[in-house]
């Protein structure tokens, strides 16, 4: 056995598959990481904004944490029945998200994500606001509100 029996072929710049080259494109493309990242923010923007300020049928954050002050007379108290309340609303979406296994895997895990994270914003939110903070304002959700 020589040596040339050892050596390794290596691609030269420029030479990789097209997949590769487009990956890499993808990843060095500042105007497109900016584009992928603003709507990334946009959507993140708009789903926060449904959990703390409601939308339609769900609830927002001040409304459901005076709910559960009025209900419960003690914020503290009202804080702990509303985690519960909202752990079990999240453990529920994430069982019945389970439930298809792998096959539903890729419509169960968006949609599970679609519920959680309004879902969380919207505690986060009541428990800021039983604490009382001004949840509108942007010392307490500076990243709301897009550069």
């Amino acid at each position: 056995m020589s040596d040339d029996d050892l050596e390794v072929p290596v691609d030269e710049p420029g030479s990789g598959s097209d997949a590769e080259q487009s990956t890499e494109l993808a990843t060095t493309d500042p105007t497109r990481l900016e584009r992928l990242g603003n709507k990334a923010r946009d959507v993140s923007d708009k789903i926060f904004n449904v959990g703390v300020d409601g939308r339609g049928p769900w609830k927002g954050s001040i409304q459901v944490a005076e709910e559960h002050l009025a209900k419960h007379g003690d914020a503290e108290k009202a804080i702990q029945r509303l985690i519960s309340t909202h752990v079990r609303i999240t453990s529920s979406a994430g069982f019945l998200a389970g439930l298809g296994g792998l096959i539903t895997l890729p419509v169960t895990l968006p949609a599970d994500l679609t519920a959680l994270w309004p879902t969380q914003a919207r505690l986060a939110g009541a428990i800021a606001h039983l604490r009382g903070y001004d949840i509108r304002s942007e010392e307490v959700r500076p990243w709301y509100s897009s550069p």
